[in-house]
């Protein structure tokens, strides 16, 4: 719960009506307060979760870290938040993403030392805490990343910390997750895999979006065992070195359809280390 949101009027009695609205009336409800009331919220507490980054990146033990992490950050859009509130029923004041971040590593060390010094030094801040073990999540797979929900102004902002590498792999992931969870997006899933590059499809074992449920949730765990892989060059290919280029395809092409991808900021480290 952030009480942020449950303290402002406008947004509490949108969320007392959704639970009698159409889902047409309840889209509309949420962006009625979007704008005047979510984002104005959602922004003064960003920037604060964005001098907490700086200021913790500015010490001299990761100014010094070979290889800079990749730091992300977004409000989330009306659409993902219509999507929760309306088609899933989660409460409007208890969505605990509004504000949300990711800081990405060259490897898992490097991560798992982010993480331990964060969590020592700003323990007061950290509303709830997850590593995401494997073997835990037995549908999809997913494992090896850090989750944290920071309380920042009475605001929940979540944080995830991993790898550049199992980002880009979790993304193509969470692509399988959507088919499931809405089959209105398996038609354009079809067509984003069968554009892909041969190669790529054959590594990460990629085929047309079928109706078997189980073979996509395998294909899903694949691709998190590939994503946690430690990072390497491998065989050339006529896309590069196979192992690199698979990473920053994933990494720069928009052909997942991955809520965690829209509208997302990706905050300068020259500028936040500077």
């Amino acid at each position: 719960m952030s009480p942020a949101l449950k303290n402002n009027k406008m947004i509490q009695k949108a969320a007392q009506e959704l639970k009698i609205m159409s889902n047409e009336d309840g889209y509309r409800a949420i962006e009625a307060v979007y704008d005047s009331e979510i984002v104005p919220i959602a922004k003064e507490r960003l920037g604060k979760f964005q001098k907490t980054v700086k200021k913790f990146l500015n010490s001299s033990k990761f100014r010094k870290m070979p290889g800079k992490p990749t730091v992300l950050s977004q409000i989330k859009s009306l659409k993902s938040i219509q999507s929760k509130a309306v088609d899933r029923g989660k409460s409007l004041t208890s969505i605990g993403d509004i504000v949300r971040g990711a800081i990405l590593f060259d490897t898992s060390d490097q991560a798992q030392m982010f993480v331990d010094e964060f969590r020592r030094k700003n323990s007061s801040q950290i509303a709830e805490y997850e590593f995401k073990a494997k073997g835990k999540d037995k549908e999809f797979g997913y494992y090896g990343s850090h989750h944290m929900d920071l309380m920042i102004d009475n605001l929940v902002i979540e944080l995830q910390v991993t790898t550049k590498k199992l980002w880009a792999y979790k993304g193509a992931a969470h692509d399988i997750y959507n088919n499931l969870r809405d089959t209105k997006t398996k038609a354009a899933s079809k067509k984003r895999y069968d554009d892909l590059p041969d190669n790529l499809k054959k590594l990460l074992g990629f085929e047309p979006v079928s109706s078997d449920d189980d073979k996509e949730k395998a294909l899903s765990k694949r691709l998190f065992s590939l994503g946690n892989q430690p990072r390497r060059v491998s065989e050339e290919t006529e896309i590069g070195s196979l192992d690199e280029s698979v990473i920053q395809y994933l990494f720069d092409n928009p052909v997942f359809f991955d809520e965690l991808a829209e509208d997302l900021e990706y905050i300068d480290l020259e500028e936040l280390t500077g």
